[in-house]
C-alpha cells in the first residue's frame, strides 16, 4: 500500500473525478463499464484510486524501506511490527484471500471485451511484475 499524506490531484482532477462520481450516483457503472473507462482514459487524467501506483510513487527514483500489498498485510504487518515495535505482540488475521470467489470474479469479467482486456493489462503491467502478481489473461 502506499500511503501519501498530501493530495497530488489538480483541479483538473478533482473535477474530473467529481464528474464521474455524479455520473455513477446518477447511474451505477458495471464492471465492463470501469474497464472500458480505465482503457480509453490516458492514466495520467485517472484518479489516485484507479492510476498505476508506479506513477504515483516513483519507484525507480525513491528507494523505498518497504511496499506493502493488500493482498499479504498479515506479512507486511509483521514486518512492520518486528522492525519499529519488537516488544508487540498483538496480531491479525492471516493472508488476505479475497473478497469473491473465482466463480464471481470469473462473472465480473464475463461482459469484458478480449481487446478491452488487453488495454487494461498493459496499462497495469508493470504493476503486475512489480507486485509478482499472476499476469495470465486466461486466469479471469
Amino acid at each position: 500500500a502506499v500511503v501519501s499524506t498530501q493530495s497530488t490531484g489538480s483541479a483538473t482532477e478533482v473535477e474530473r473525478t467529481a464528474q464521474v462520481v455524479e455520473e455513477i450516483e446518477r447511474r451505477p457503472i458495471s464492471f465492463p463499464e470501469f474497464l472500458r473507462y480505465i482503457s480509453t482514459t490516458d492514466t495520467d487524467e485517472l484518479n489516485d484510486h484507479w492510476a498505476p501506483w508506479f506513477l504515483l510513487t516513483f519507484p525507480c527514483h525513491i528507494k523505498y524501506d518497504l511496499i506493502g500489498y493488500h493482498e499479504d498485510f498479515a506479512a507486511t504487518y509483521r514486518l512492520l511490527r518486528e522492525t519499529l515495535f519488537p516488544d508487540y505482540r498483538g496480531e491479525i488475521a492471516e493472508r488476505y484471500v479475497g473478497s469473491a470467489g473465482r466463480e464471481e470474479v470469473v462473472e465480473a469479467y464475463r461482459g469484458v471485451s478480449e481487446e478491452v482486456l488487453a488495454k487494461v493489462h498493459r496499462i497495469y503491467e508493470d504493476e503486475f511484475k512489480i507486485g509478482d502478481f499472476d499476469q495470465r489473461l486466461e486466469c479471469v
